[in-house]
């Protein structure tokens, strides 16, 4: 039995500044991390130059079910402690926009400095290590885990064969106990397994079937930060475009988010920081059997028909409008909102007039899409649900009918925005935590 003060499930973001934090004002920290190495969905983000944090910060910039409990942790955490947090370890920040990364530009990097200065804080970092048990006795907690099973090597041959049976020999058991398992005690125990989105860097929702256990209310994950499917009138054929545009998601015909910036055409409807940004609350609502709709403005500064009926007449009568209207819509795009304004595709310059022109600025600037679904877990920045967030106390992340029971970071029912909002949720939860821990070992 290996005890300590403060027992963390997954090193990633939160987890790795919860044990920072704590390991620094002396409390015997251990962290048990699944993957071969602490912070791998860290390394990823921002496409791989991990935007940190936001100067634009906001409470209005999450979903949540309760935003005076997020305002009130950004308001105890926020993004100018989070900068100098960072820099107290080496990393410098660079601002673009209000967008923070490291000067370095890698997240790999970032992921490894944070790891290191857990480590020589003190904490010990269990590696490639699965909790498969955890109790409640008194105020303790009791876990068990397992060396994490190796994934069979992918080629055929010698080597995968190998790699089976050195799994296989893992798992063989000793006196009915695996030869891997370990049992850990503590008094503070922190989840912080990331949720369930992007599951191949080890984030599976473990810990939402643990506190469902427990009985505390647990909102049901589902996918954040994703592309948006739609039904007709879209047409895949616009696939791989990209356009900017105002996007605006409804349920029952009432707005519940809208974005402006550069969308992107996919097979099966749109993705794009805007539509990411909505996607949100509208896989909720889609989750709940309400009907969803997208709508779409190209032009959120204004298009009228007597400016687009100047710019299609400015070439010979004879000529496709479609082509036409190439000086103000991409040619691929051009006979798809021809069609959805209600004229032919093949109509030309000499048979369009202005009340042509009308319907095409009202098409362009107010386009409507049912939303008939969205990319699941594996495509997921992040995940929307967890834990209430009336179940916890803000100041601390800690649980409100469970003393030393701890809940940080994406295990909570809080996503934002993209931007470097849900690290900066991570990072803030995971340090009120680390700061409250208690330090007397059970």
């Amino acid at each position: 039995m290996k005890v300590f003060d403060t027992i963390i499930i997954g090193g990633g973001a939160a987890g790795l500044v919860c044990a920072l934090t704590a390991a620094r004002r002396g409390l015997s920290v251990c962290v048990l991390e699944k993957n071969d190495r602490c912070g791998k969905k860290l390394s990823q983000t921002g496409n791989g130059r991990c935007n940190f944090t936001n100067s634009a910060m906001a409470y209005e910039y999450y979903h949540s079910d309760s935003p005076e409990a997020v305002k009130e942790v950004l308001d105890r955490f926020g993004w100018q402690d989070t900068v100098s947090f960072f820099e107290g370890i080496g990393i410098v920040p660079v601002f673009r926009e209000g967008y923070c990364y490291p000067a370095s530009g890698e997240a790999r990097s970032f992921a490894d400095l944070l790891t290191a200065a857990v480590i020589d804080a003190g904490a010990q970092l269990h590696m490639s290590c699965t909790v498969t048990g955890i109790e409640t006795r008194g105020d303790a907690y009791f876990l068990t885990s397992q060396q994490t099973p190796v994934e069979p090597a992918k080629k055929k041959g010698p080597s995968g064969k190998k790699a089976a049976a050195k799994a296989a020999r893992e798992r063989e058991t000793v006196d009915g106990e695996t030869a891997a398992e370990e049992m850990f005690s503590c008094r503070n125990l922190v989840l912080a397994a990331g949720g369930a989105a992007a599951p191949k860097t080890g984030s599976a929702g473990e810990s939402f079937l643990f506190l469902e256990k427990l009985g505390l209310p647990v909102e049901k994950p589902l996918p954040a930060l994703v592309s948006l499917h739609l039904g007709k009138p879209y047409d895949p054929e616009l696939f791989g475009l990209r356009l900017p545009a105002k996007t605006a998601v409804f349920a029952d015909s009432v707005l519940l988010s809208e974005d402006t910036g550069e969308i992107q055409f996919t097979k099966e409807g749109l993705s794009g920081i805007p539509v990411m940004n909505v996607s949100s609350p509208a896989v909720r609502c889609l989750a709940a059997g309400k009907e969803v709709e997208l709508s779409l403005n190209l032009f959120p500064e204004g298009l009228t028909g007597d400016s687009v009926y100047s710019i299609v007449k400015k070439s010979g009568a004879g000529r496709p409008v479609s082509q036409a209207l190439t000086g103000l819509l991409p040619y691929k795009a051009a006979p798809f909102f021809l069609e959805q304004a209600g004229l032919k595709k093949s109509i030309s310059v000499g048979g369009f007039h202005l009340s042509d022109a009308e319907e095409i600025a009202k098409t362009l600037t107010g386009l409507h899409f049912p939303v008939t679904g969205y990319a699941d877990f594996d495509r997921a920045q992040v995940t929307s649900g967890g834990l209430l967030l009336s179940a916890i106390h803000p100041e601390s992340c800690e649980t409100v009918n469970y003393p030393g029971l701890f809940v940080i970071g994406e295990d909570l029912n809080c996503d934002g925005r993209c931007g470097g909002y849900n690290l900066q949720w991570a990072f803030a939860t995971g340090h009120l935590a680390g700061s409250a821990l208690k330090g007397t070992i059970c």
